[in-house]
């Protein structure tokens, strides 16, 4: 199987790691246009869980969340036939 690593980087000027529950949606230029990305994310201590989705593809839940300080990583894995593709998405509190 393929693997596909991405890097998105979620923020905004008054989202600390520790307020990070709760829904957001960020957009994604592709090339079919831009993308919108919904996240439902719900921040526990350290753990990070939640569900991340779009339109065309659905919801899927987000594995291996993690909150350190002012940023949270958690991972994406979408299956479509035999393709796995992977995603990898950090995200840290800017001002």
């Amino acid at each position: 199987m393929k693997h596909m690593i991405a890097a998105f980087a979620l923020s905004a000027a008054t989202m600390l790691a520790a307020e990070v529950t709760g829904k957001w949606v960020a957009t994604m230029e592709s090339p079919r246009g831009e993308m919108k990305i919904n996240f439902d994310l719900k921040a526990d201590g350290d753990k990070l869980t939640g569900t991340i989705g779009n339109e065309m593809m659905g919801d899927s839940e987000i594995q291996d969340g993690k909150v350190d300080g002012d940023s949270i990583e958690f991972k994406q894995v979408m299956k479509r036939g035999d393709r796995e593709m992977k995603f990898v998405y950090i995200g840290q509190s800017i001002g």
